[in-house]
């Protein structure tokens, strides 16, 4: 969950050096279980403490769920239509690897 993340950042990165190079894939799970809005929050928030701590940050996007109604997939899309643009305003870097992995079963663990 975004939230954890966030709590934890401090001590994940405390003996990383001055500048580490942080890769955040954090989010899927979230969705359903808040609003929008309060996820966004989240995500800002540890956009914050990442800032504070680091310049090389990269925010992998959110994966389709395999098996998950059409519904929850357009939301996680839309999500990352989100996260896109803030990571563009935070100078942050995006990894979009939705297309790689629509339609993959094969590269999620059963």
């Amino acid at each position: 969950r975004v939230q954890d993340v966030t709590c934890r950042i401090q001590n994940i990165l405390e003996r990383e050096g001055e500048q580490p190079a942080v890769v955040v894939h954090v989010g899927t799970n979230d969705i359903g279980k808040k609003r929008k809005e309060v996820l966004q929050h989240e995500f800002r928030e540890m956009g914050r403490r990442l800032k504070g701590r680091t310049s090389g940050v990269v925010i992998s996007g959110l994966l389709p769920v395999p098996r998950a109604c059409e519904d929850r997939n357009r939301e996680l899309g839309n999500r990352n239509v989100w996260l896109r643009g803030w990571c563009r305003e935070q100078g942050f870097r995006f990894i979009d690897h939705w297309s790689l992995f629509w339609g993959r079963g094969d590269l999620y663990k059963r």
